[in-house]
Parts: C-alpha cells; sequence; structure tokens
C-alpha cells in the first residue's frame, strides 16, 4: 500500500486539502426542467407498480376466493354423503358385516373435513398465523 507521502511523491506530510485538490471537480447544474421530468418519470412507474401490485393482489385474493369455494363444496359433499349413508344404514336399505367399516368411514370423512377447513382457514387468514 501507498502511503500519503509516496503518493505526493515527497517525504511532507500530506494535508486533506492536497488530497481534496487531486480530486475531479464537479459542477453542479440546477435545471428544473431535467428535475421535473426525472420526477415525473419516478412518480409514474410509482404510480404503474402500484397499480400492477393492487392488480397482483386482487387476483390473489380472487385465487383464493375461488378454491374456498371449491374445498367447501368438497366439505359439503362429504357431510352430504355421510348423512346419505347413515340414513340408508338406519333404514337397513345397507348392512354391513362389521361395524367398524362404518365408524371408519365417518372418523375418516371427519378428519377430512376438520383438516381442510384448517387449510382453508390458514391460507386465507395468514396473517393471523404468522
Amino acid at each position: 500500500m501507498n502511503s500519503a507521502s509516496e503518493v505526493k511523491g515527497t517525504d511532507e506530510g500530506v494535508t486533506s486539502e492536497d488530497i481534496a485538490s487531486s480530486f475531479p471537480t464537479l459542477v453542479w447544474k440546477d435545471d428544473d426542467e431535467n428535475d421535473s421530468k426525472w420526477f415525473d418519470a419516478i412518480e409514474k412507474d410509482s404510480e404503474s407498480s402500484q397499480i400492477l401490485k393492487n392488480k397482483e393482489n386482487q387476483d390473489i385474493m380472487n385465487m383464493r376466493r375461488i378454491w374456498s369455494y371449491a374445498v367447501l363444496g368438497l366439505i359439503v359433499v362429504i357431510v352430504f354423503f355421510d348423512c346419505y349413508m347413515v340414513s340408508k344404514i338406519g333404514s337397513h336399505e345397507w348392512s354391513f358385516d362389521s361395524p367398524i367399516i362404518v365408524i371408519t368411514v365417518i372418523s375418516d370423512n371427519f378428519l377430512k373435513i376438520v383438516g381442510l377447513g384448517l387449510l382453508i382457514t390458514r391460507e386465507i387468514f395468514k396473517k393471523i398465523f404468522k
């Protein structure tokens, strides 16, 4: 590494003025027209990015709404199937050799309903579960 005296070429001390004077001088032009164009371009980019973010958020909410209704429909189908199965077994139209089959099917469907409900709740309300 070069010391300050090696840069100047002598053994005498280097002052901050010597260092600052070695840099090129920058001239700042106060150009209001360029500034306003620059600010307008930034503002336009900001507005378009905000519009894009809002559209993306709206699309995500629409997708969540569609999937929520689809899973809700699946839960309704499972519940109606359980009701239908229990009514058929109760009216002796269906009979099974072992009652454990009915208990297993109803328990499995109950766990599916709870799991799907938790899945939907957790995905829709992500901010609450963080």
